[in-house]
């Protein structure tokens, strides 16, 4: 280290967090080459001090009740005004839209949909589940700033105020939520992977919150009685939760941690001037770990909405109407009409592709019920289809067949197209408004007249969405930017296609039309490709059904119609053939569908194809299925999180690509996920990791992530992303309801919920793919197609798994980072240690350096890739006093690229009972390598000081003894007797940090609290923690040891609940979701506290 002398510790607890399992396999399945544009969520922008635009939905299969949409308006009213407060007259919302169900009966006062889907929702009010129950919660996949996707509240959460007053003020508890999904927040109290307590730099116990002036007291959550310090750690026991008080409070802040106290009121800021709502650097929170240690201020100042002084603060002489304006619209039955080009530039194998897969779409993907038209346009546009529901398949067949009419012609104005779709649209239903066009074309439009900036105008008057599909690598660079922000302020979706594209990607676009809009029913793509048939020849081809799936599984089967396609049959896992009649083949339109009966049994299904022409045609294959009864299917959501990078923005600008892993609302764990980029005949493959690293921001969330660098050059790259569990790894992360319950607080009441355990179900073999869609590259210079773009992605998961004062030690452990961001192996690590946070944060290069001579275990030269885990164990010089260090790293790439700084990590190590030699001790702070240490001069200085503290050492024996002897004197009771401790060698602890790290990356399970197990007991079998008795709380959130179990106006239950275990609970068991605002860990109904009473 930079100072050789450094303060030494005894043996302590090392608590672990659970680990959730890496995974290593690798399966490719068949790339399809397009992408899309995805309509996203409603932009809401802040303007003038007021958000517009904010849409929530309400779910299609809520059973009708306008009371819902009363308590909406009410509660979100609320919020605007606590939103007014606590940015401190900033920001408040003006208008808000509420989207009910087709299904529900029209109101008077409600207007038809148009560009409003459940899909696209900043909100949405839909069934409970089983991770979150009525819970609020916001799904978070992005980093610090980043926004959130939407936020999903609960029928119940909304009618029921038994579920509504756990949370305090309804306003202040959507805002909490409002911060991650606007604001990219997050939450200052504890989650499940952050520590009730910490120790601050003075060694004394806090409770992780912010501020720090919020006072309150320890309460046990299992029993409801005081708590159990270890005078060891000095922290309280891991079942001890921080009740805040509620009626003495004088700190206004946080929002995002105690936004049920009635003071709170704003967020934490970063001016010391402020002591109440001074922010808390030192805890170990998750924002901290996010955000650089930087308060929610910060972030927020630093976010578009405040950034360089927008929407400033509104004077207090002027008078503001913080309430929203509320509209209902409602969802109306789909229209579709597909505008397709019948140009000369689409004659040949393009317009034969798209009218295949236009015709699988027209058999099996448009939901029942639904409308549907087509349009044709070349020099001027024609009707194909009347505008007609699809009530049969009679009526399916027969608007496939229609597509055979298509031919080419002379010219192309896409204008033209357009117009006689909303024609068609106002001929059938008397309004176009809500009608959806999809656009097919090759991007070239050669007419002058009736271009798309002609038509445009009148197009959002008329109120249609319009989805573009552009596929061709010669479609005209102007017009497909011009049509993919078409379809963008449209509402639609815009996809673009190589030239070369299949007709199974094709069906895929036209999937994605109806699904990305709540339709398609629950159908899941199992398989989707295009087999090559020989002359003559037979081709074979198999797809697995897994145990989720089975229920109205088809074969579908498409080729030329010029071929003749005989002796399709199938063959289950059983063994079993299945022979469609002459019949099923519809020659005509080159299709066959085959159902399977009742469920389709789990396993390997195979397909065999004869072709008896003497061509070689392409077959497209398609296998699609739903769920069996009563169980959830495994569903995949790739999406990424930019549609453009600009390389004058890098490094701030980043691609991300997203996967979200799921069955039913129950994240998928343990899968091994893959994303393939394509861009001009390039191919690459990333791994998505949901580590909670990197891109990652929440391990085990089943929301798998990873930054993409590999560009090479300007111009579209296709994401498509596929997932599976070739090596039975992954695995359904459920949620249990204990028998033992837990404490809840607010406003003093007493009260219980369940505790809620974590349940991973293994799963059988699955697969699964889907398309993220695509982003452009503009402005990368053509001398940069091979160098580093990105320096190390920051370090987020720094922790301290052990300090072992047998040995003096610290060990630490992160997940390696990238040579760009997550991506490769960076070169080394640079590890500064400190006495205070504020050094390390703006001082990093000036504190004290950890080099290789003060390892005993790992290295600071990295040799693992982005992903993997990093263990070192650091040497602490002895000392005889206590001392607090605090530790920080960051990655260095081969060209000398750091990383940021890491979250920030703290160890408190205690002093030595026997004092070391004075050459090799020092209590001073940490010296750089520059600095001076204790020398030979010293000595004198030196022997004065063992004398004098050995001297005290005598004294303080003495004193024991004799309260020992006067003790023995007293009427016996249960001693409790000296902690015994196991005490572990050198050799030991590094065996074990080898075999840990061994097992960490394998995904096995290992024991989540300690690495070794102090051992602490009575003679009489009890713990040999000391009790401290309920009492009164200092500001430090820590009991000041005066029993007293009123404190002013509030009153907390100490009542033991029957058959509760005292047993400690893994720190998994509790329910403590990020997602979650934080309930006041101590508070019940009145009902159930007059219960207690009475019993007491």
């Amino acid at each position: 280290m930079s100072s050789s002398n450094m303060p030494y510790s005894n043996t302590s607890i090392i608590q672990l967090r659970r680990i959730f399992k890496l995974i290593t396999a690798l399966m490719l399945l068949t790339f399809i080459s397009y992408s899309k544009v995805e309509a996203g969520r409603v932009n809401v922008q802040l303007t003038n001090n007021s958000y517009s635009g904010l849409l929530i939905a309400i779910g299609k299969n809520i059973p009708e009740n306008y009371g819902l949409v009363t308590r909406i308006q009410e509660y979100f009213t609320q919020l605007s005004h606590a939103m007014w407060i606590a940015t401190k007259r900033r920001a408040f919302i003006r208008n808000i839209r509420i989207l009910v169900p087709s299904t529900w009966s029209r109101n008077s006062t409600n207007q038809t949909a148009r560009l409003e889907l459940f899909a696209s929702a900043n909100v949405i009010v839909d069934q409970s589940n089983e991770q979150y129950g009525n819970n609020p919660y916001v799904k978070q996949m992005g980093n610090c700033g980043d926004p959130g996707e939407y936020m999903h509240i609960t029928p119940d959460y909304l009618l029921d105020q038994r579920v509504t007053q756990k949370y305090g003020a309804t306003g202040k508890t959507l805002l909490y939520h409002w911060g991650k999904l606007r604001w990219g927040l997050f939450p200052e109290h504890p989650t499940a992977e952050d520590k009730d307590y910490y120790l601050d730099m003075s060694g004394t116990a806090q409770a992780t919150r912010c501020s720090k002036e919020v006072t309150g007291l320890n309460i046990n959550r299992l029993t409801g009685g005081s708590c159990i310090v270890d005078p060891r750690t000095r922290l309280p026991e891991l079942e001890c939760v921080f009740v805040p008080g509620m009626m003495s409070q004088t700190a206004n802040a946080s929002m995002m941690c105690y936004q049920f106290i009635n003071s709170v009121e704003t967020f934490c800021d970063n001016d010391p001037s402020d002591v109440q709502s001074y922010h808390n650097v030192e805890a170990p929170n998750k924002h901290n770990r996010m955000c650089q240690s930087r308060s929610v201020w910060e972030v927020m100042r630093d976010h578009d909405d405040f950034k360089d002084g927008k929407n400033p603060r509104v004077p207090m002489n002027v008078d503001i109407n913080a309430t929203p304006q509320f509209e209902l619209v409602q969802d109306g039955e789909r229209r579709y009409i597909l505008v397709v080009d019948a140009s000369g530039s689409m004659k040949g194998q393009k317009l034969t592709n798209l009218k295949k897969a236009a015709t699988e779409f027209i058999m099996t993907t448009i939901d029942e019920g639904s409308y549907l038209g087509i349009v044709g346009f070349a020099k001027e546009a024609f009707v194909i289809q009347p505008l007609t529901q699809i009530t049969s398949q009679e009526v399916r067949r027969n608007a496939a067949r229609s597509l055979l009419n298509i031919t080419t012609g002379s010219f192309t104005s896409m204008g033209a197209g357009l117009e006689k779709g909303v024609e068609l649209l106002t001929k059938a239903a008397g309004s176009p408004e809500g009608g959806i066009l999809i656009l097919l074309s090759d991007g070239k439009e050669t007419m002058n007249e009736l271009k798309v900036d002609a038509v445009t105008p009148q197009l959002k008057r008329d109120g249609v969405i319009i989805d573009t599909i552009l596929f061709t690598n010669k479609a005209d660079e102007k017009l497909t930017e011009k049509l993919i922000n078409l379809a963008e302020d449209f509402g639609g979706l815009s996809f673009f296609a190589a030239e070369t594209l299949t007709v199974v990607a094709l069906t895929d676009i036209f999937t994605t039309v109806v699904t990305e809009r709540g339709g398609g029913g629950n159908s899941i793509q199992l398989l989707g490709e295009s087999i090559g048939l020989t002359p003559s020849g037979t081709a074979n081809g198999t797809v697995y059904v897994d145990s989720t799936i089975g229920q109205k599984t088809s074969f579908l089967f498409s080729w030329d119609s010029t071929t003749a396609i005989s002796g399709v049959h199938l063959t289950s896992p059983s063994g079993s053939r299945i022979v469609p009649d002459t019949a099923d083949y519809d020659h005509e339109l080159g299709y066959l569908k085959i159902d399977i009966p009742g469920t389709a049994e789990i396993g390997q299904w195979t397909f065999s194809v004869t072709n008896n022409g003497s061509e070689a045609p392409l077959m497209e294959v398609r296998v699609v299925s739903t769920a069996r009864a009563g169980i959830q299917p495994i569903k995949l959501r790739p999406s990424i999180n930019q549609k453009e990078l600009n390389f004058l923005d890098l490094p701030e600008k980043k691609v991300i690509i997203y996967a979200e892993l799921s069955q039913g609302n129950l994240p998928v764990v343990g899968a091994y996920v893959i994303a393939t980029v394509e861009t001009n005949n390039t191919q690459f493959t990333v791994q998505l990791r949901d580590n909670g690293a990197g891109a990652d921001t929440t391990r085990g969330d089943g929301v798998y992530s990873s930054f993409f660098v590999s560009f090479v050059g300007n111009g579209r790259y296709s994401v498509r992303v596929s997932a599976n569990n070739a090596n039975n790894t992954a695995t359904v992360k459920s949620y249990l309801t204990s028998t033992q319950t837990r404490l809840t607080a607010r406003s003093g009441f007493a009260g219980r919920e369940p505790i809620v355990e974590v349940k991973h179900t293994a799963l059988g073999e699955f697969r699964r793919t889907g398309s993220a869609g695509f982003f452009s590259v503009s402005n990368q210079p053509f001398d940069s197609t091979s160098g580093d773009f990105y320096s190390p992605f920051r370090i987020i998961d720094l922790r301290v798994t052990s300090q072992v004062y047998a040995n003096g030690s610290v060990t630490l452990m992160w997940t390696a980072p990238g040579d760009e961001l997550d991506q490769g192996s960076v070169s080394t690590y640079d590890i500064r240690m400190a006495r205070t946070f504020e050094e390390l944060l703006s001082k990093f290069n000036q504190t004290t350096k950890v080099d290789e001579d003060d390892l005993t275990f790992g290295s600071l030269i990295a040799k693992s890739v982005a992903g993997s885990t990093e263990v070192v164990v650091v040497k602490m010089p002895r000392s005889s006093t206590d001392h607090m260090f605090v530790f920080a790293v960051k990655a260095v790439d081969d060209e000398g690229k750091r990383g940021g700084i890491s979250n920030i990590v703290s160890a408190y190590l205690t002093a030595l009972t026997t004092i070391p030699p004075a050459t090799t001790s020092t209590d001073s702070f940490l010296t750089t390598k520059s600095d001076s240490v204790i020398g030979e001069n010293d000595t004198t200085m030196t022997i004065i000081i063992v004398i004098a503290v050995g001297g005290a050492l005598v004294f303080i024996i003495i004193v024991i003894i004799i309260a020992i002897t006067l003790k023995r004197r007293r009427k016996p009771e249960p001693p409790m007797s000296t902690p015994v401790e196991t005490q572990i060698s050198d050799t030991e602890h590094l065996e074990y940090l080898s075999k840990y790290t061994e097992e960490y990356e394998s995904g096995e399970v290992i024991q989540p609290w300690s690495i070794y197990q102090t051992t602490r007991f009575h003679k009489d079998g009890r713990s040999g923690h000391v009790k401290l008795p309920q009492a009164t709380s200092n500001k430090n959130g820590i009991n000041s040891g005066r029993p007293n179990v009123h404190n002013n106006n509030e009153t907390y239950s100490q009542v033991v609940p029957p058959g509760v275990s005292h047993e400690r609970l893994p720190r998994d068991s509790v329910s403590s979701s990020e997602n979650e605002a934080y309930i006041n860990p101590a508070y019940v109904s009145p009902e159930e506290l007059r219960s207690q009473n009475q019993h007491l």
